[in-house]
């Protein structure tokens, strides 16, 4: 018995010993088989990986470089900004795409509103000079976003610089990504709680990893030793032990995926406590069945056979989804339809999770009803139903679409949800379930697309691993529809792109202004209608001739030049010319370019003339400002020069010497009082007293002074049109008008000639009034023609210039034309000069017609001389006090009692005093915060019928107004001499109107 039992224990232990030994040997080779099935895992996470990486960072280039290759920034910015977002909502992974010019400021973006120009030019990746040569985009290490919704987010930046044709940097096309996008993948497929994934790139700086966990495992200084050492010369993928360099701090193994095209790698470690912990499990359970379960070591080495069996079932259930994955990935992506890339996810779903039946359904509306789109059934459903077409927002599809979140449900839950509504009345016809499982698709965006569900899987129920698989191929899913959606919205924006080339070929043909195009060898290659009437050219008889030829009148002109310029510099360009074939002035735009030159052409002509016109006005009002200033103090020192060298001569009529120095003075105060005259004439700031005037009968009364007036070798010719209307005018300026050019003439015809005078009545329309700036209406016309030399259009368009004269010095002031335009202005009419060199000059003065043809014509009648004394009481009121004391010494020396003042005030606070007067005599312009009409207002209310008499140099419209003096005003112009002064005092005092 005991040695029984001792064979038994010998054979107990022998048995035990081999099993022990041989269980050794098996570990051996279940630690090797461990290691290199964790490793093709790994290798099929980190290949699919890489190829998510490289269709969503490649869609992303794609943009980018389209942007940085095409996008022309020369358009109007509104029409960047729209490409951007349009680039942006259709490619996936995006969250901006936005370009730098070369300073790296921000010029256009795809988000809203575009802000002020950002400064980017310090930070990565545009801190490093790019070259031409760069083949792969610049991948910039982590960061935090600035700008749209990237803003605040932890980005990645793609960027593609942009060079000018001759190699110039000229800018940047950048696109971002998030780094969350990665890492929730990364989380999604970690094989193990302390396996790490991470996207690095080259250089070893990390981009994105598997939660906090990938910071201690891929940190930069762990990066960087990895790629300066096994990872410096690594080819495509492969693997390697990394010691002490986990998470954990221990031993781990690394596998590794190039992304392809890129300069990037995908990463995974798994800590060596992971890779063989299921073999560890193994080891421990093998230990205790043969140390204390000897008795039982078949039982206990078959239920670990059964275990390891079903554990290489799942790590080979494991590797088969992922290698489908991957696969799926590539598969999934080359699809150019949606309904090609959902009848291949939908199978696919049933391969990588053996079900019964797979349906992915799209979402259609806000409430999230679901259009079904394809189906995948077995069997046992092949007979139930068709689903196409079915749409449901409710219920459980709701739930999944609404949260975004996968849900996963057994059948008994699926009995009793509440939120299940299952198929209607068909419900009890469906066929028993084992579980139900649906995961959404998603947007970049975060916005919910649809849905892939499950039902009735094959073995087993659905657990987290069909959850996690699932959810991998919804991403790749929803980037495939995203993408595909992109291509369609390409279709559609090429197709809108030609529709666009039409409509502008449409524009082209109906634009207002002028525009056609010149090849590089300055050959129309099109020319739209308006440029046709604009030069009376024809398109079909100018294309493929060259600009010059057509127009050889411009060859080695200005414009030639410019146009070259434009050409070699390739700068815009714009210049404004006058063709005298049509007499018209254009404003010409040059906008040069690789194929030639577009040339804008708008008419200015009404412009230039309006623009003619202001200066002309501006001229006047500088010359009245300057009149009006010195006009007043300058008459009243003529009044005393005028009136005192008057007395001289009285006084000196014997001495033949003092007499004519005396007759001097009075002769340069004339000179000087008919300047001021004239200045005032042509600023229209004289005073006129305009009455009905027959321009026969005035030309008739001149005809005498102007034979007087012109060389016996000019003849004259006076031409009196038959039935003349009356006008309205000043008479003595218009004869001093008319005087004026018929000098000019008579100096323009030194050897002789003949003059025209003519008169007619007429007509202006809108058409020229509207160019000239006055009232179309009639007119009477007063024509002045002389056959002498003439004036080119230089001179032409200075004539009517203030002290502007082609005579010597000392034969003329400049002003005699600036005059007669001032007066003929100011009398609400027009002066138009016609002149060529050689064939003289015709001056037409345009008069206004007289209202009523039957109001009687005033004539030049002497008045009756009446006595210039008198003995009546005067208020004069001057502030200049030597036209005072003139004044006053002269009336009183005509038998007046006089009381002077120097301003209202005094005389109002005399009047106060009890003074009475039957005449005020005033200046107009005065201080002391009343002027002469203020004065006579206030005298004439306070005593009624009180007589007045104005005298100015400079009226300053106080009783002139319109250019013409109030009705009922006297007014006595400076400078006056004294017996001026004593008729119109007399002249005032006895009128009893």
């Amino acid at each position: 018995m005991a040695t029984s039992v001792r064979l038994l224990v010998v054979l107990v232990a022998t048995i035990s010993v081999i099993l022990l030994v041989l269980h050794g040997l098996q570990m051996r080779l279940d630690h090797e088989r461990e290691a290199k099935q964790v490793r093709g895992d790994l290798h099929n996470l980190t290949n699919a990986l890489a190829v998510h990486a490289r269709q969503t960072l490649g869609t992303i280039d794609r943009g980018v470089a389209l942007f940085a290759s095409r996008l022309d920034l020369e358009q109007p910015t509104g029409s960047v900004h729209e490409s951007l977002r349009a680039g942006r909502d259709t490619a996936v992974g995006v969250l901006e795409f936005y370009v730098l010019d070369a300073n790296g400021r921000v010029v256009a973006a795809s988000y809203e509103p575009v802000p002020e120009p950002t400064e980017m030019s310090g930070e990565p990746p545009f801190n490093a000079v790019p070259t031409k040569t760069e083949t792969a985009p610049r991948i910039s290490s982590p960061l935090t976003g600035r700008l749209g919704r990237a803003a605040g987010a932890e980005i990645i930046r793609l960027a593609r610089p942009r060079f000018s044709p001759d190699g110039n940097l000229t800018g940047w096309a950048v696109g971002t990504v998030s780094v969350r996008h990665f890492q929730t993948l990364f989380e999604s497929m970690i094989l193990t709680p302390h396996t790490n994934i991470a996207l690095v790139r080259t250089d070893g700086v990390l981009l994105a990893g598997s939660g906090d966990g990938a910071v201690a495992a891929f940190g930069p200084d762990r990066t960087g030793a990895l790629f300066d050492g096994p990872l410096k010369d690594a080819g495509e993928t492969g693997s390697f032990w990394a010691g002490g360099t986990s998470a954990t701090g221990e031993r781990s193994m690394l596998v590794y995926s190039r992304v392809p095209g890129m300069p990037l790698m995908l990463l995974a470690r798994m800590p060596e406590s992971d890779v063989f912990a299921r073999w560890k499990m193994r080891v421990l359970i093998g230990t205790l069945i043969d140390v204390l379960l000897t008795a039982f070591i078949i039982g206990a080495t078959g239920l670990a056979v059964r275990e390891l069996g079903l554990r290489q079932r799942d790590q080979d259930r494991t590797g088969a989804q992922l290698n489908l994955l991957a696969d799926a990935s590539v598969d999934i992506s080359s699809q150019r339809s949606t309904d090609d890339v959902l009848r291949r996810a939908v199978e696919l779903s049933r391969e990588l999770v053996p079900s019964h039946q797979a349906v992915i359904s799209l979402t259609i509306d806000q409430d999230y009803a679901q259009a079904v789109h394809t189906v995948s059934l077995s069997d046992k459903y092949g007979k139930w139903r068709n689903y196409e077409g079915h749409a449901d927002g409710s219920g459980i599809y709701r739930l999944v679409c609404m949260n975004n979140q996968p849900m996963r449900l057994t059948q008994n839950e699926l009995e009793t949800h509440t939120a299940w509504k299952g198929f209607g009345a068909a419900r009890h016809e469906h066929p028993p379930m084992r579980g139900w499982l649906a995961v959404p698709l998603i947007a970049q965006n975060g916005s919910n697309i649809g849905l892939i569900q499950l039902s009735d899987r094959e073995t087993a129920d659905f657990d987290d691993r069909d959850e996690a698989v699932l959810m991998q191929l919804a991403q790749m899913v929803s980037a495939a529809i995203e993408n595909v959606r992109l291509l369609e919205a390409r279709t559609r924006a090429l197709a809108a792109a030609e529709q666009a080339r039409d409509e502008i070929a449409r524009i082209f043909s109906t634009m207002s202004d002028g525009l056609y195009h010149l090849d590089m060898d300055w050959r129309y290659t099109r020319v739209n209608r308006a440029a046709e009437e604009m030069f009376t050219i024809k398109e079909a008889d100018v294309l493929g001739k060259s600009m010059w030829e057509v127009f050889p009148e411009l060859v080695d002109s200005d414009v030639h030049a410019k146009f070259r310029q434009a050409r070699e510099t390739g700068e815009h360009a714009t210049l404004e010319n006058y063709y005298e074939p049509i007499d018209r002035y254009h404003l010409v735009r040059l906008f040069p370019g690789p194929d030639g030159m577009t040339v804008y052409v708008s008419d200015i002509t009404d412009r230039r003339r309006a623009e003619q016109q202001l200066r002309q006005a501006q001229k006047m009002e500088a010359v009245g400002q300057l009149t009006g200033g010195v006009a007043h103090d300058f008459n009243n020192l003529l009044t005393v020069i005028l009136g005192n060298a008057d007395m001289l001569v009285e006084e000196v009529g014997a001495d033949p010497h003092l007499r004519s120095i005396a007759q001097m003075i009075q002769t340069a105060a004339e000179r000087g009082a008919d300047l001021t005259h004239r200045l005032l004439a042509f600023s229209r700031r004289q005073p006129l007293a305009p009455v009905v005037v027959d321009p026969n009968q005035l030309v008739a009364g001149l005809e005498g002074l102007l034979r007087r007036t012109l060389h016996e070798n000019i003849d004259i010719e006076l031409v009196r049109g038959a039935g003349l209307w009356k006008a309205v005018v000043d008479r003595s300026q218009l004869e001093n008008a008319v005087i004026n050019i018929v000098i000019n003439a008579r100096d323009a015809m030194p050897g002789g000639g003949k003059l025209t005078i003519e008169t007619a009545n007429t007509r202006l329309d809108e058409s020229y009034t509207e160019q000239e700036d006055i009232n179309s209406g009639p007119y009477v016309l007063i024509a002045i023609s002389d056959t002498g030399e003439g004036m080119d259009p230089a001179i032409l368009g200075r004539a009517f210039d203030p002290f502007f004269t082609t005579k010597p010095v000392g034969k003329g002031s400049g002003l005699g034309l600036s005059m007669v335009y001032g007066f003929v202005r100011q009398s609400g009419g027009h002066v138009k000069l016609y002149s060529e060199p050689g064939y003289g000059t015709t001056v037409k003065i345009y008069l206004p017609r007289a209202a009523d043809a039957n109001e009687q014509v005033r004539t030049a009648s002497l008045e009756e001389i009446k006595p210039a004394r008198g003995s009546e009481r005067i208020a004069l009121v001057e502030d200049e006090e030597l036209v005072r004391k003139f004044a006053e010494l002269n009336l009183k020396a005509l038998g007046y009692t006089v009381s002077s003042f120097p301003t209202g005030p005094e005389l109002l606070r005399a009047m106060d005093d009890g003074l009475r007067f039957d005449l005020l005599f005033t200046d107009i312009v005065l201080p002391g915060g009343m002027n002469g009409r203020d004065i006579a207002v206030e005298v004439v209310r306070r005593v009624p019928g009180t007589k007045v008499l104005y005298s100015s140099g400079y009226t300053d419209n106080a009783i002139v107004h319109h250019g013409r003096l109030d009705d009922g005003v006297n007014l006595l112009n400076k400078p006056f001499r004294k017996a001026e002064m004593a008729q119109k005092v007399r002249t005032v005092l006895d009128n009893t109107g």
